[in-house]
């Protein structure tokens, strides 16, 4: 068992950090489906009584994974072609997400806990931990302006060429956690877990440093893109979110993969 806590400062306000992720999330869906990989949508997010978070919006997905995660990970699949279940609960700003894959059963999982929190001084507990896992877990900062990221698509970094006039979106100063005048940091811990025989502590190496490579990408996405989903409203997200099942559907049977792959 691994436990890793990932912090991601952000310039703008906890409220309007549910718009951006609900929308980046839909958004990065549709961008890393295609050729029968990606995403499907089990059970869209309804509403549903959790015991600890309450009144929640609950979602059952799965992730059909081939290019998009380490070889390693891939060559213990028995298909060449893993499947993750992903189940969601979501009290805004509270998140709970359960991974487990079918194949793997009780030696597979990941567990993450997440919140957000306004300000710019780092919360030593936000998720209110015991004692054994404050002092287990290793703590990583994701800042989402370094290190700078080349790439070609210019999806992954906020570090534009071109400004558009009057635009939330703008390049960031190297010390904007302390000049912006509205931040946030999202908290997410992870139990990542494992079980297989001389294979457990690289695997779950390999996990962590996914878990981290991906918040990078999805946090830079989320600022690149937030011009697109600053003024939307939880109805206009809603909306968004309907049409996602249906495209989602269309482009993993039918079109060419375009997302990102992994060596």
């Amino acid at each position: 068992m691994r436990f890793v806590e990932i912090r991601i400062p952000m310039p703008f306000s906890v409220e309007k950090h549910e718009i951006g992720s609900r929308y980046t999330t839909s958004k990065m869906r549709l961008l890393e489906t295609g050729a029968n990989k990606g995403v499907e949508i089990v059970i869209p997010p309804e509403p549903r009584q959790d015991p600890d978070l309450g009144n929640v919006l609950y979602e059952h997905s799965i992730l059909h994974l081939s290019d998009q995660i380490p070889r390693t990970i891939r060559m213990l699949s028995p298909k060449g072609s893993p499947e993750v279940h992903v189940k969601r609960h979501t009290n805004y700003p509270e998140v709970r997400s359960e991974y487990t894959n079918h194949y793997m059963k009780d030696a597979f999982h990941i567990r993450t806990q997440e919140t957000s929190i306004a300000g710019k001084e780092e919360n030593n507990n936000a998720l209110l931990l015991d004692e054994e896992k404050v002092s287990a877990r290793r703590v990583i900062a994701i800042d989402i302006l370094n290190p700078r990221i080349s790439d070609e698509n210019k999806l992954l970094t906020p570090n534009l060429e071109k400004i558009v006039p009057d635009a939330r979106q703008k390049s960031l100063a190297t010390d904007w956690l302390s000049t912006e005048s509205e931040t946030m940091i999202n908290y997410q811990f992870s139990e990542i877990n494992f079980k297989w025989f001389g294979l457990q502590e690289r695997v779950e190496s390999i996990l962590e440093k996914t878990l981290v490579r991906i918040n990078s990408i999805y946090y830079r996405r989320m600022y690149y893109w937030i011009d697109e989903w600053y003024n939307m409203t939880i109805s206009d997200i809603e909306k968004y979110e309907e049409t996602i099942k249906e495209e989602l559907d269309k482009k993993r049977n039918s079109a060419e993969f375009t997302g990102l792959r992994v060596k």
